[in-house]
């Protein structure tokens, strides 16, 4: 039987990371370097793709991933998260027609409480808001709102069982395809 103050006081809240670039422009470069390259490997020829266009890809590549921040959220428990709303009651037609909270000053305050590595004040939210095109303030929130809104359920892995069923004849199969008791392809016993 599971004692639920051992479950409580061993509880961690869900986490998600969200990658943002901070330079966005590079990405357009590096499909263009990448075609050209691709370009040069349909027409391969025994010297191979040019190398600097192949040193160009890794160093777009390496200038994109220094230049993203990866921020990391984690859920709130309930009460932290109503604390949240209502420091930030809806206002106008909105409260008219019952909207839990305001928009504009709710979304970076969930963001600031919700941000663990790097944390962020309300201000740093609200200027990522400022800075940021729509899709990637929408990826964080949707990050904020998966961490804090959808139930955890534990995972297992397919490509496990899968492996299992194809390497461990504990499960009565035959390793990679063999017969019980006779080697198979896969360890040579086919020749």
């Amino acid at each position: 039987m599971t004692n639920v103050d051992d479950f409580l006081d061993r509880y961690e809240p869900p986490v998600e990371e969200v990658a943002v670039c901070g330079r966005a422009g590079l990405v357009a470069e590096h499909a263009r370097t990448e075609a050209e390259l691709a370009g040069h490997a349909a027409h391969a020829s025994l010297s191979g793709p040019p190398a600097e266009l192949v040193d160009r890809l890794r160093a777009l590549e390496a200038e994109i991933e220094s230049s993203a921040i990866v921020i990391t959220v984690q859920a709130r428990t309930s009460r932290e998260w109503a604390d949240v709303m209502a420091l930030h009651p809806p206002k106008g037609d909105a409260a008219k027609v019952g909207a839990p909270y305001d928009v504009e000053t709710w979304e970076p305050a969930i963001l600031a409480a919700c941000a663990i590595d790097p944390v962020l004040s309300e201000g740093q939210a609200v200027r990522m808001r400022e800075t940021l095109p729509p899709g990637e303030w929408r990826a964080l929130m949707e990050a904020v709102v998966r961490v804090n809104g959808e139930r955890v359920v534990a995972p297992k892995s397919l490509l496990l069982s899968a492996l299992a069923l194809v390497s461990d004849d504990s499960w009565g199969m035959p390793p990679a395809g063999g017969s019980l008791g006779e080697p198979s392809l896969a360890d040579n016993g086919g020749q």
